[in-house]
């Protein structure tokens, strides 16, 4: 039914270390990514700041942490989460009457980019650790 894989596309080994694939994510985790987060960001509808993130409790933290893993396995965001605000910004010294004179910025929740650098780090670990890159590649 399927032509195989030819032999110059790399499959990934699936018996490495599965921990960043499949695993819980920790609090570790999503400290790692609230802390690199930078602040006077604007948030998204949430109104949920970096700042507010980073001034979490614990017992909150947990809290979140249980629906970032609920949304992991089930791969269900909730809709809230995934409403975004477009703002039209005006570009520099452009006509502000023409459509063409704006650019548009867009607001997502605070939660949703925390999650969303989780699973980033966690597949750019795997890729690292499965030599993916090319060893002269930069940038990505």
């Amino acid at each position: 039914m399927y032509s195989p894989i030819p032999s110059s596309i790399r499959t990934i080994n699936r018996s490495t270390d599965r921990y960043h694939q499949d695993d819980a994510t920790t609090i570790t985790e999503l400290n790692n990514a609230i802390q690199i987060s930078k602040n006077n960001k604007t948030p998204g509808i949430d109104s949920i700041s970096n700042e507010c993130l980073k001034h979490l409790l614990t017992t909150a933290k947990h809290k979140l942490l249980r629906i970032f893993n609920k949304i992991y396995n089930t791969g269900i965001i909730p809709n809230g989460w995934m409403t975004a605000i477009i703002l039209p910004t005006p570009k520099p010294g452009k006509d502000l009457t023409q459509i063409n004179s704006y650019r548009p910025i867009t607001l997502l929740n605070t939660t949703l980019k925390i999650l969303k650098k989780i699973i980033t780090n966690r597949l750019n670990w795997h890729l690292s650790n499965n030599n993916f890159f090319h060893p002269e590649q930069y940038g990505y």
